[in-house]
């Protein structure tokens, strides 16, 4: 086993219209040679996120996302099934507000997703299977969800090609006998 050291302090975050907040941190720091923390573990820029959505097993739509210039742009085509159903292109996602822009996994856990729209979220992620790079990553500390489900985690699929990174989801889920799926195709290139 390594040897893990941890220390506690205290960080300032001001956003882009200068209000600050503290959080208070725990850092267990660890061994940063290890091979998949070195190709994960720097700050990464969004080149595009791309998705697939089914309902019932039917294909309803795909989106691209991706920012070019400072600006996020979007395609979307739903299908004859999703105009059935009333779904439009808003219902998907907003170029405004859900583009994260920029990522940064740190070596001792933790990860750092900053959005277009000023919005930080920050999580937790581990190693589910190296050899098949299944990385696991979590909100421990979501605001405002109250509910105690264990299914708070994704489990995704991470791929390195050089400075490049793509990270593949396969979501699915059960609601009122209404099942329903997303695959998810995030693209990124090192910054760092």
């Amino acid at each position: 086993l390594n040897d893990v050291e941890e220390r506690n302090g205290e960080v300032t975050y001001t956003n882009r219209y200068g209000v600050q907040s503290n959080v208070y941190v725990s850092l267990a720091t660890q061994d940063k040679s290890a091979t998949p923390n070195r190709s994960l573990c720097r700050s990464w820029r969004c080149d595009s996120f791309e998705m697939w959505m089914y309902f019932n097993g039917a294909y309803m739509a795909h989106g691209k996302q991706w920012k070019e210039n400072g600006r996020v742009y979007h395609d979307i085509k739903l299908s004859p099934s999703a105009n059935k159903w009333g779904i439009e292109e808003d219902d998907f996602f907003d170029p405004d507000t859900e583009y994260c822009y920029r990522v940064i996994f740190s070596p001792s856990g933790t990860y750092v997703c900053f959005y277009m729209d000023g919005d930080v979220e920050i999580g937790r992620w581990e190693w589910k299977d190296t050899n098949y790079g299944i990385l696991r990553c979590w909100e421990p500390f979501e605001i405002g969800d109250y509910d105690d489900d264990d299914d708070d985690y994704a489990d995704v699929t991470v791929r390195f090609d050089g400075k490049k990174m793509r990270i593949y989801q396969d979501y699915m889920d059960d609601e009122d006998d209404f099942q329903f799926r997303v695959m998810n195709v995030s693209e990124f290139s090192a910054r760092y």
